[in-house]
């Protein structure tokens, strides 16, 4: 992409370069229409309930006022906790096993603190367990798959 002979990102040097553009181009996406939302809202409710304003400003009685509040919490930790998963599954099946072990290797060699030296599985855990149920949620037919997901639980 250029605009006014401005490259915006340098051309794909390798297979893996588009899956993270498109990756990146999602997230930037996600976060505009959340600030874009958010900024909505603030306008919205700024003027809606301004200083003057004949809106009803009432509280519903206790028990409906919890239930309502409950629900907008609810669909409040829900609805980005399932967008960001989404996201992060997708994200997670980008990187090959050689290129991910160059990293690893080199993260190693430089002395990084997250990923001490040795038995590195304490650290990995997790996130071998998030890759195992994603690939077997993209081969619901693999036997090994579905019982190695048998075995974490």
């Amino acid at each position: 992409m250029v605009m006014w002979n401005f490259p915006l990102h340098p051309p794909a040097d390798s297979s893996l370069a588009t899956h993270v553009d498109h990756l990146f181009y999602a997230w930037l996406a996600l976060a505009g229409v959340v600030t874009v939302a958010v900024f909505f809202l603030i306008v919205y409710f700024s003027v809606k309930y301004r200083h003057g304003s004949r809106a009803d400003r009432v509280l519903p009685a206790r028990g409906k006022l919890r239930r309502e509040s409950h629900r907008i919490e609810i669909a409040w930790i829900v609805t980005p906790l399932i967008l960001f998963l989404g996201m992060g599954f997708w994200a997670a099946g980008l990187i090959p096993d050689d290129d991910w072990n160059t990293f690893v290797d080199a993260y190693r060699d430089a002395d990084g603190p997250a990923l001490p030296h040795g038995d590195p599985w304490q650290v990995l855990e997790p996130f071998a367990r998030a890759a195992v149920v994603q690939a077997a949620a993209h081969h619901p037919d693999d036997a090994q798959l579905r019982t190695a997901c048998g075995r974490m639980l």
